[in-house]
C-alpha cells in the first residue's frame, strides 16, 4: 500500500490546480483512500517525538479561526487542503528507511520529467504557440500568458515561473549532494547521469527567469556548502563551492540585467518589487483590523480589493506565505507553523547531518526562503515537496528522535483516531468534488443558453455545499436572463443569498446595483453601488455606475 501512495504523490505535480480544481480535488479523494488503507493495514502504529503533534496543531489553529471567516466555503477548502498536505507528511513520517529512499529517487525522476519539458518550451515550444496563435487568441483570458511568452519564461506543467521555480529548487541541492556523492564513489554512471539532473534542474530555474527563486536557490547551496563542511577539513569541497557559487552570481547578475526593466525601472506599472511591496502593504494592513483570528484561511483574495493600492496588479496571494498564513488565520497560526519548523529543523541539524540529509534540509530550507516573496505553500502541486521533504528530514535523523512505543490501547486509540480524521476529510472532499463539477457544468450550461439545465446543476452544488456563494450567484444570473424584462424577486434572492455568505465581495454588491440601475430603481441601486466601493475602492466600473446613479439622481 505504500508503494501505491508513494507513486500517486509522484503524480501530483503533474496536476495544475489553477487550471483544472476538479482533478486536484479528486486527487485529495483518492490520496485519502489510499491513506485511509494504510492505516487499516499497517502493524506496527508508533508514533516519534511530539513535532507529530506539532504537525496537527497548525490546522487545528487554521480550523479556529475559520469560526470568524468572512467566507466560510473558502476556509473549508483551504483547511482540506492544509489537512490534505498535514497527512502526507504524516504518511512520509511512518515509512521505513527503503520506502523514503523510493520516494526520493521517485521525486528526483519526476523533476527531471518536468524539467525535460520546461526545456523544451525554452527551445521550441512557446515559439510555437506564439506562432500558431493569434494575439487575440493568447490574450482572451488576459495579457499575462502573452507577457510569459514575449520574456520566454517557462512554466512546465505549472501555472506560473514562480511555482516552476518553487519545486525546482527544493531538489536542487540534494542532487548536487547526489553527484558529489557519486564523483566520491567513481561510479561513472551515477556521475553522468546526476550530472544531467543539476544541469537540468540549474537551468530550468534559470529559465524561469524569477530572481526570488534564484536567490533562494543561491542561498540555500550556500546553506549546503556550510552543512557539508561542518567539522571537516573541507579545503578542495571549499574550493569547488567558490567556482560554483561563483557562476551561480554570474547567472544572477545576468536575470537582473536581462529583467532589469522590472526590478530597478519604478515608473513601470508591472515593477515585480514594488507590486510585492503593494501586496505586502493590504496584507499587513488587513492583519492590523485582524490580527488574532484572521478573516478566515483563503479569504485573501476576497478581502485584497478593499485593502489593494491604486497602483497594484489584482492578485490572490501576498506574494509572502507568512504574511498570508497571519492575515487569513491569526496570529497562533502563524506562531505554530514557525514553530513546528523550528523543531524539525532543530531535531535535524542537532548533530551534523549526513550528504543526503543535508541536501533534503537545504531543499526544505530554499522553499521557506522562497515563500518570504512567493507563494508556492499555497499551492498544493508546489507545496506538497516541502512537507514530504520535511517528513524525510526527520526520518534522515532518526538517530535523534526517540521512537515512543505505543500500548496496544494507546495504538489502538490514535489509529481509530486517523481512521475518524481521514473518514471525514474523505467525506468532505467528495462533497468538494461534487460542487465543484456542478458548477463547471452549471457555468457551461449558462454559456450554452440551457438556463434550466444549468439551474439545476446550480441546485446540485448547492446540495453538497450549501454554503457555496458562487453557486448562488449563478442562479442570480440565470432568473435574471428567464424573467428578462422585470425585476426578478428569484434573482433577488440568490443575490442576497450570495451576499450573506460572501459578504467582503464587491462584485455581488455591483451586479445587483447594476441590475436595480436597469429597472430604474434608483434609490436601491444606490445603496448597492457604495458597498460595492466600500469593498473596491479603486475600481473604475463601480465609479462610473456610481457617477450615472448620481446623476440620474439630481435630475
Amino acid at each position: 500500500m505504500s508503494y501505491i501512495i508513494i507513486v500517486l504523490l509522484g503524480l501530483r505535480p503533474f496536476i495544475c490546480e489553477q487550471a483544472n480544481a476538479s482533478l486536484a480535488i479528486l486527487f485529495d479523494i483518492f490520496f485519502l483512500s489510499f491513506f485511509l488503507l494504510y492505516i487499516l493495514l499497517i502493524k506496527n502504529f508508533q508514533i516519534k517525538k511530539p513535532v507529530f503533534f506539532l504537525s496537527l496543531i497548525f490546522p487545528f489553529f487554521i480550523m479556529l479561526s475559520n469560526f470568524f471567516s468572512v467566507n466560510s466555503y473558502n476556509s473549508e477548502a483551504e483547511l482540506l487542503r492544509v489537512f490534505v498536505l498535514v497527512l502526507i507528511f504524516n504518511f512520509v513520517y511512518f515509512q521505513n528507511k527503503k520506502q523514503r529512499n523510493v520516494l526520493i529517487a521517485g521525486m528526483l525522476s519526476i523533476s527531471a520529467i518536468i524539467c525535460l519539458r520546461a526545456l523544451y518550451q525554452y527551445f521550441s515550444g512557446i515559439d510555437f504557440i506564439r506562432n500558431s496563435q493569434t494575439f487575440d487568441q493568447l490574450t482572451k483570458n488576459g495579457f499575462y500568458a502573452w507577457e510569459l511568452l514575449l520574456q520566454k519564461r517557462v512554466v512546465s506543467w505549472f501555472a506560473s515561473p514562480n511555482i516552476l521555480g518553487g519545486y525546482l529548487i527544493a531538489f536542487c541541492p540534494l542532487a548536487c549532494v547526489y553527484l558529489f556523492k557519486s564523483i566520491g564513489e567513481k561510479n561513472k554512471k551515477a556521475t553522468v547521469l546526476f550530472s544531467f539532473l543539476c544541469l537540468a534542474l540549474f537551468l530550468s530555474v534559470l529559465l524561469t527567469k524569477t530572481i526570488s527563486v534564484f536567490l533562494s536557490f543561491i542561498l540555500s547551496m550556500i546553506f549546503l556548502f556550510t552543512l557539508l563542511s561542518r567539522g571537516k577539513k573541507t579545503g578542495e569541497m571549499n574550493k569547488a563551492a567558490g567556482i560554483i557559487l561563483t557562476v551561480f552570481f554570474v547567472c544572477l547578475l545576468g536575470l537582473f540585467l536581462k529583467r532589469g526593466d522590472s526590478f530597478f525601472d519604478f515608473k513601470n506599472p508591472q515593477n515585480s518589487f514594488s507590486q510585492r511591496v503593494y501586496y505586502w502593504q493590504s496584507g499587513l494592513k488587513m492583519i492590523s483590523e485582524h490580527p488574532v483570528a484572521g478573516i478566515g484561511a483563503g479569504n485573501f483574495r476576497t478581502v485584497y480589493p478593499r485593502f489593494k493600492n491604486a497602483n497594484a496588479n489584482e492578485t490572490i496571494y501576498t506574494h509572502n506565505s507568512y504574511i498570508q498564513i497571519w492575515a487569513e488565520s491569526g496570529f497562533a497560526a502563524l506562531a505554530f507553523f514557525l514553530l513546528f519548523v523550528f523543531i524539525v529543523f532543530r531535531s535535524a541539524l542537532k548533530r551534523r547531518p549526513e550528504p543526503i540529509d543535508a541536501g533534503i534540509i537545504a531543499g526544505c530550507f530554499a522553499v521557506l526562503l522562497h515563500n518570504f516573496t512567493d507563494y508556492s505553500l499555497f499551492v498544493n502541486q508546489s507545496g506538497h515537496i516541502w512537507w514530504i521533504l520535511l517528513g524525510c528530514v526527520l526520518s534522515g535523523s532518526e538517530h535523534d528522535l526517540k521512537i515512543i512505543e505505543r500500548s496496544t490501547r494507546q495504538s489502538l486509540f490514535l489509529r481509530m483516531s486517523y481512521l475518524i480524521f481521514s473518514i471525514f476529510l474523505l467525506f468532505n472532499a467528495f462533497l468538494f468534488y461534487q460542487s465543484e463539477r456542478s458548477i463547471k457544468e452549471s457555468v457551461m450550461f449558462f454559456k450554452n443558453r440551457q438556463f434550466n439545465s444549468s439551474i439545476i446543476s446550480a441546485y446540485k452544488a448547492l446540495r453538497c455545499k450549501p454554503n457555496n456563494d458562487l453557486a448562488y450567484y449563478i442562479l442570480a444570473r440565470n432568473f435574471r436572463v428567464i424573467e428578462v424584462g422585470k425585476l426578478s424577486p428569484k434573482a433577488l434572492n440568490n443575490y442576497k443569498q450570495a451576499i450573506s455568505l460572501n459578504k467582503n465581495y464587491a462584485f455581488y454588491y455591483f451586479e445587483l446595483a447594476e441590475y436595480f440601475f436597469s429597472h430604474n430603481k434608483i434609490d436601491s441601486a444606490r445603496r448597492f453601488i457604495r458597498l460595492a466601493i466600500k469593498f473596491y475602492p479603486q475600481n473604475s466600473k463601480f465609479q462610473a455606475l456610481n457617477s450615472s446613479i448620481n446623476k440620474l439622481k439630481s435630475k
